[in-house]
């Protein structure tokens, strides 16, 4: 393995193989591959990291977003400033740190910007269901969102999937202290818990494309200054032996013909 070894590899595309390249991957300064518990991870500034989709591994619906795992009994005295069990990530804390560390999860970046236009903290007023679905219509999986409560207070959560009558949200702090939960809210119901968006973080990813393994490419976040990205299928007009990537270029077997 090389988390003890440091053996690093890479994909060799005309061999349509995993390749040593070198004894050392501390001394590489590029995405490299290595061997773990028999299956192979990508390994990037010396971490290991294991493919994911929401809800997060680590993070698994009825979990806590706490520094013990465990619910919390107040959050009377529990702000970023203030130390106590809740969690703390990109300058958020309880529903706004878990949806800041899910969404940079899910571009694989491991600290919060909040500096670029994939940002932005202008107040959006949901005015009805339809334009709760005209303004999350821009917004994709990942997507980070703090809403205004139509009864005071806030909340952030990251959407986990969308379909024409609504969206699936990933959150905590909603079933109980810092709980971790997946919601299912129609526009309707938007309108109904929701005033207005006050924040929200997207990606756009639409980038540079770039060849990733046999199965699949990663693409880049096209925002500048964005180091995200994420994973995508090779998909191919022609599915089947010999198929060229419509995205990166990759020949080879491609069962999809979308993305």
């Amino acid at each position: 393995a090389c988390l003890t070894t440091n053996k690093a590899y890479a994909y060799d595309f005309e061999q349509d193989s995993i390749v040593l390249i070198s004894d050392d991957h501390h001394s590489l300064n590029q995405d490299v591959w290595c061997y773990f518990n028999d299956e192979i991870y990508e390994e990037e500034g010396g971490k290991a990291f294991v493919p994911f989709t929401y809800p997060l591994s680590n993070y698994p619906v009825g979990s806590y977003y706490t520094y013990n795992g465990t619910a919390c009994s107040s959050h009377a005295n529990c702000t970023p400033s203030v130390s106590c069990n809740c969690k703390k990530y990109g300058g958020g804390i309880q529903c706004a740190g878990f949806a800041r560390y899910a969404s940079d999860q899910y571009a694989h970046l491991s600290s919060w910007v909040n500096t670029n236009a994939d940002y932005n903290n202008s107040t959006r007023t949901i005015s009805s269901a339809s334009g709760a679905q005209t303004l999350f219509s821009s917004f994709g999986v990942g997507s980070y969102i703090r809403c205004a409560n139509s009864g005071g207070g806030a909340h952030s959560f990251v959407i986990k999937t969308k379909t024409s009558t609504g969206i699936e949200v990933y959150e905590c702090n909603i079933t109980g202290l810092c709980k971790v939960g997946v919601r299912t809210l129609t526009w309707s119901n938007i309108k109904l818990y929701y005033s207005s968006i006050i924040e929200s973080k997207k990606h756009t990813f639409n980038g540079l494309i770039s060849k990733y393994n046999a199965d699949q490419h990663k693409v880049k976040c096209s925002t500048t200054g964005c180091l995200g990205y994420i994973f995508q299928h090779h998909y191919t007009n022609t599915p089947g032996d010999n198929a060229t990537c419509a995205g990166c270029g990759y020949v080879g077997y491609i069962p999809y013909g979308g993305i």
